[in-house]
């Protein structure tokens, strides 16, 4: 996906904590904006019903067990909260390295990332070219 894209109707299994939509239980109140490959935006309603939480971070586990590692646990102690009650959430992450990149036309997010040690440097070699290389390695 090159072109600004939102990404609708995601299935249910893929994220755990949001919640279903009312009409298509099967898939989630979620959406994603793409743009140029990357994932820019991503928003979803926080599912806040215990009973249905539990039933999907018990699915996940069978997926740990097939050696998925990137599933969720099981949070017993976030379900209890949820008991008490959790009112209606909703948000989006913006992912600022990822805007950036597309805005100054990087192919890596280690060039705008703001975090020094993941940076690549840039410097002269013995020959007066340049050379890239992490700055771990200097």
């Amino acid at each position: 996906l090159v072109q600004p894209t939102f990404l609708l109707n995601h299935p249910t299994v893929l994220v755990p904590l949001a919640r279903r939509n009312s009409d298509r239980p099967e898939i989630l109140d979620m959406f994603q904006v793409v743009v140029n490959t990357r994932e820019i935006v991503k928003a979803y309603s926080e599912l806040v019903d215990p009973v249905d939480q539990r039933v999907r971070m018990r699915g996940q586990l069978a997926y740990r067990e097939q050696g998925d590692d990137e599933t969720m646990m099981l949070e017993e102690d976030y379900i209890e909260c949820m008991e008490y009650g959790m009112p209606p959430i909703s948000g989006l992450g913006l992912g600022v390295d990822r805007l950036v990149a597309l805005m100054t036309d990087v192919d890596s997010l280690r060039d705008v990332v703001f975090f020094p040690t993941m940076r690549r440097a840039r410097i002269a070699s013995a020959d007066g070219g340049n050379q890239t290389i992490d700055e771990r390695e200097v």
